[in-house]
């Protein structure tokens, strides 16, 4: 499954990880 996370703070960072982990495709959006 594709996702995409908005904001790559702790949440998102850590959201990422685990969903990764379970083999989905992730894509994170951040704003520096």
């Amino acid at each position: 499954m594709k996702i995409g996370i908005i904001g790559a703070g702790s949440w998102g960072t850590t959201l990422s990880i685990l969903l990764a982990e379970n083999k989905h495709d992730i894509t994170i959006w951040s704003y520096e």
